[in-house]
């Protein structure tokens, strides 16, 4: 990111520190020299071209830093709203200094914070995402009569009146997040510069003393006028990840908002009550997490478990291959020296988000490295894994949980060709520009040029989608369109954020809309621009006699009004039912990890994601790079409705290699007069001996799926055949076990 490269410039400013240890929100710690400063050691790092473990602790690092926890977004606070999140104390010691990264602009009264830090009363085990419903969730506040503004207090020290108010749904009732004030009297003043690391040095008070595993919560408010303010005004932002980048789940980032605001989905609702929130992660259930760029460092006066940094986690992929792990361990004992080291390591993981958890040994590879391999998957698979080590004298670390999915290039709908011909056709002079845009979004405003949907748009004809017929098309500005039977069968573009659970940055999702077809989802504005200037562009469509294409040019990033480059299309290709992404300009570095492409008639089995946020690498949107979606067995269609099969075909069983059950799809079409033919699926071994007979009976024209188990059958190649009236092929397939 390019902000990063700020970074490298402003760590060395920082002021020395003393002996102490560097400490993450997820529980993670590492010592610094006694003549060393944490901006040394992180300036070290910094220099090498690539993350890299020192063979002795004093120089291992860890933390929500960006050099191991790279932020991906940056989160807002305005008038007197706070910031907070709790931590974890690693073992016995005093907290020396606390670091944050701001964001990229500071509107607060003097460029002044408030640093506090109390007893967290929410712990792994009691909050929002493990008790009480979604993991993003309106909380409460106490009454402050004093408050000139909303009458809110964020602290008990504020309260003129110590009932907390709950501001979730019924039937719950929340509690207060935190107790007693361990450090601040009442909120010390910071400077908080943006794009910067900023620290406070705690010795200027009595430096608070923490015992292991004790759960605190440090919160920075903003330095506002008592008075009333324009919603919104005064803002200032920091920089935050989520747990695709390490962090922990539960979501530990919280945050204290003076007005009721909006629009921004939690809980439910699309609009957050004032006081506490936890903030959740991108998903807003108990699934996803944020962290702020936050972190501490410590004098310690007893032993740490051991430190775990996966300098390159692992991301989606194509391959169904087995997958390294590397990680580097390292082990502290402040109290006994000689009692240091790792004793073990495992690799835990579990498959398609199932409740069981199985495991590797780790092997120690030289230096502090360890190494792990992950099983290979077939099809269509969600790996989820997370490190846990031993240190000798028994303490555990387990990491935060990672995840990673594989991508195959063809399911039982549709094959992807990653190496289709680009051949860019420009719509964007003679094509018809779209401007009746509607927004029916839960955020609707009167400026749907930013999430607004356009149609119907008769594409010219019939045209097949994961096995129905679509005529008409309903386009999105922010990178999408869907697909409809009916001109009266409206399909928002927008995601129905208030009535899903997984996510509207990901394929498939209850969250995103039926009939999708999805090159390039990103938070996108057109012409004419918003009152804040982001809008450029247009999106346009041309009917042509065998293709519909819409072209999106030049559109806005309503997250950087100077990036007004980005140019993709779609081409719907009737001769061969095809579907089309091409991307001519991708616009600024770093847009494709937030941004989704896909194909989605539902949210079970008819879809087809290509890219998730950055990754597989080798399906990212590219300039001048093209990607063509064939059905996998072409359905005739005419202009009124959808055909029967257009010949009988025996498809590639799915999953192929299979452990241990697998489809077979296979259509029968007319015989002649006849509208029945009898109809057999074998499968045989590779002795050619008959092992199962999944069909025999007589059947209509049509679409069939075959369903055979082979738990009891050895791995091995197997062959099934089916014999329709004249029609007869066979097919290999896969088994492993």
């Amino acid at each position: 990111m390019k902000y990063i490269v700020t970074l490298f410039l402003i760590l060395i400013t920082l002021a020395p520190a003393q002996k102490r240890y560097l400490v993450s929100p997820n529980n993670e710690a590492f010592p610094i020299n006694p003549n060393e400063t944490a901006a040394q050691v992180m300036k070290n790092l910094l220099s090498e071209k690539a993350p890299k473990s020192a063979a002795l602790c004093d120089n291992a690092t860890f933390g929500y830093d960006p050099i191991h926890f790279t932020p991906n977004s940056q989160f807002t606070a305005a008038h007197k709203d706070a910031l907070a999140m709790w931590f974890i104390a690693p073992a016995t010691g005093t907290i020396d200094t606390f670091y944050w990264f701001g964001g990229s602009i500071n509107g607060a009264l003097d460029s002044l914070v408030f640093f506090r830090i109390h007893r967290s009363r929410i712990t792994p085990t009691d909050g929002p995402g493990v008790t009480y419903p979604y993991g993003c969730q309106n909380w409460g506040y106490w009454y402050n009569s004093n408050d000139l503004d909303q009458q809110v207090g964020a602290f008990p020290e504020d309260a003129t009146d110590t009932t907390w108010i709950s501001t979730m749904k019924s039937p719950y009732v929340t509690f207060p997040p935190m107790s007693d004030e361990i450090w601040g009297s009442g909120g010390m003043p910071a400077i908080s510069h943006p794009f910067a690391i900023n620290s406070i040095d705690l010795s200027i008070l009595d430096k608070p003393i923490v015992q292991k595993n004790d759960v605190f919560w440090v919160s920075l408010r903003m330095n506002s006028i008592p008075q009333p303010s324009e919603l919104g005004g005064d803002q200032t932002t920091f920089l935050n990840l989520d747990n695709n980048g390490g962090a922990a789940v539960p979501s530990r980032a919280w945050k204290f908002y003076e007005h009721d605001r909006g629009p921004s989905y939690c809980g439910g609702e699309a609009t957050p009550k004032r006081g506490w929130i936890a903030r959740g992660g991108p998903t807003g259930d108990s699934t996803s997490s944020y962290a702020w760029s936050w972190w501490y460092s410590m004098t310690v006066t007893t032993d740490l478990p051991p430190t775990i940094t996966e300098p390159t986690p692992l991301t989606h992929t194509t391959s169904s291959s087995a997958r390294q792990v590397v990680v580097e361990i390292e082990d502290c004992n402040a109290e006994r020296p000689d009692s240091a080291g790792v004793a073990s390591a495992k690799v835990l993981f579990s498959l398609n988000h199932g409740s069981t958890w199985d495991s590797v040994s780790m092997s120690l590879i030289g230096g502090n490295s360890w190494r792990g391999n992950l099983p290979g998957l077939t099809g269509t698979a969600t790996m989820t894994y997370k490190i846990t080590a031993y240190d000798l004298t028994g303490n555990r670390t387990v990491t935060s949980e990672r995840s990673y999915r594989t991508f195959p290039l063809q399911n039982q709908y549709y094959s992807l060709d990653t190496n289709a011909t680009y051949n860019w056709q420009s719509i964007n002079t003679l094509g018809e520009k779209l401007t009746d845009w509607f927004d029916r979004s839960p955020f609707a405003s009167t400026l749907p040029q930013d999430n607004g949907t356009a149609g119907p748009i008769d594409i010219g004809f019939a045209f097949p989608f994961f096995g129905d017929t679509v005529r008409y098309a309903w386009v999105g500005v922010n990178g999408a369109l869907t697909l409809s039977v009916d001109e009266s069968d409206t399909i928002d573009v927008y995601p129905d954020i208030l009535h899903c659970n997984e996510g509207t940055a990901t394929l498939p999702s209850n969250c995103n809309p039926q009939n999708y077809v999805a090159p390039f989802v990103y938070d996108f504005t057109v012409w004419p621009a918003l009152p804040d200037g982001q809008g450029h562009g247009a999106v346009f469509y041309q009917n042509e006699p065998t293709k519909f294409i819409v072209e999106w040019y030049k559109v806005g990033n309503y997250n950087d009004i100077g990036d007004s480059l980005t140019t993709f299309e779609i081409i719907l290709d009737k001769t061969d039912s095809s579907i089309t992404f091409q991307y001519q300009n991708m616009g600024i570095d770093g847009i494709e990890y937030n941004a989704f492409a896909g194909l989605q008639k539902d949210n079970t089995s008819k879809w087809f994601a290509t890219h998730i946020l950055g990754s597989p690498a080798e399906l990212k949107p590219r300039n001048n790079k093209a990607y063509k979606f064939t059905p996998v067995a072409p359905l005739g269609v005419n202009d009124e409705h959808l055909t029967l099969p257009v010949a009988t075909t025996l498809m590639q069983n799915y999953p192929n290699p299979f452990n241990p059950t697998t489809d077979i799809h296979y259509t029968i079409s007319d015989v002649g007069t006849r509208r029945t033919v009898y109809t057999r699926l074998k499968i045989y071994n590779v002795l050619g001996n008959e092992v199962a007979t999944l069909v025999n009976e007589v059947k209509s024209l049509g679409e069939y799926t075959a369903h055979w188990d082979a738990s009891s059958f050895p791995s091995g190649v197997y062959y099934y055949r089916l014999q329709a009236g004249n029609y007869v092929q066979t097919r290999k397939m896969l088994l492993t076990k």
